[in-house]
This record gives structure tokens, C-alpha cells and sequence, in this order.
């Protein structure tokens, strides 16, 4: 029994027809999916050695994996861009990409302070004291109203001489 290049989790043999059958590492019964059926009982057992493995594997080849990822995302730019602002966006404000869609067509695709149409992707403006949503902003209304939130709006008057 060989290894392929296949899931770390796994090892594999080769059929009649020549096509990879994955075979579990601490029972080595054939899988067809992952998470594997033996005997039919998930390998929930099994969790904590595929981890172990996939562990391993990565430590002992992590130039392959390395160079398998920087292509991946040279390949999938757009997706991965995709993905890392969804996550960005769930961590920092608790929104999903579905609500910043609905935002938008509320907005009408522009920006809530200036109402010029969003050139690039907005920015979601919050209260920073109480993290409420107000609304998507573009690039120089968010930068405004963040020097706006830092300094008192009477030394701002004050600096610029209004009365």
C-alpha cells in the first residue's frame, strides 16, 4: 500500500481500473468521502490520528503545500478576495454579504453622506463608541466623519474660525 496525492488523512491503493481508492490510516478499510464510514460507524473516533496526520503532513511538506496555496490564490484571486472581505466583514461588524447587498439597494448603490455613486467598495460606517450600523460610505466621506468622531465638532469650528 502506497501514498498518492490525496487528502493527508488518507493513503491509497489502486483498483483494476488504475483509479485511487482512499483507504482510512487507523483502520485502512476503504472511503469513498470524507468524513470515512467503517463498518458503518463515522470515524468520529478517528478525528484526533487524522488530525495528527494531516498535522504531520504539513510539517513534512510544507514548501509543496506552500507553493500548492500561493497558486491557488493566484488562480482564484477574485474568490479569495470574495472570501477574506466575507470574514472581514462577519468579524468586524457582524454583517453578512447578503445584508451589505440589501444596504446597498436601500442606498441606491451611493454613498449615504455624499449620494455620489460608490467607485470602488464602500466602507461601512459605524458609531465607534456603540458599534451601531449607520450606512455604507464612500472612501473620503468614511475618513471624514471618522476626523469628525475624533475631534470635538466645536474645536474643529474653532480652528477653522467660525464662530
Amino acid at each position: 500500500m502506497g501514498s498518492c496525492d490525496m487528502e493527508p488523512w488518507s493513503t491509497c491503493i489502486r483498483d483494476s481500473d488504475g483509479k485511487a481508492l482512499r483507504i482510512c490510516k487507523t483502520c485502512y478499510k476503504p472511503a469513498d468521502r470524507k468524513p470515512i464510514d467503517c463498518s458503518e460507524q463515522r470515524h468520529s473516533q478517528h478525528y484526533e490520528s487524522r488530525r495528527k496526520a494531516s498535522n504531520r503532513y504539513y510539517h513534512s511538506h510544507r514548501k509543496k503545500v506552500a507553493e500548492y496555496m500561493k497558486k491557488y490564490r493566484k488562480d482564484n484571486q477574485e474568490a479569495v478576495r470574495w472570501v477574506l472581505r466575507r470574514g472581514h466583514l462577519r468579524r468586524k461588524y457582524g454583517l453578512t454579504l447578503q445584508q451589505i447587498d440589501a444596504m446597498l439597494k436601500e442606498q441606491d448603490i451611493r454613498c449615504n453622506l455624499c449620494k455620489e455613486p460608490f467607485r470602488s467598495t464602500p466602507f461601512v460606517d459605524h458609531d465607534h463608541k456603540s458599534g451601531r450600523i449607520r450606512g455604507l460610505l464612500c472612501r473620503l466621506c468614511n475618513t471624514s466623519i471618522w476626523h469628525v468622531e475624533r475631534f470635538p465638532l466645536q474645536t474643529l469650528k474653532e480652528y477653522l474660525g467660525s464662530p
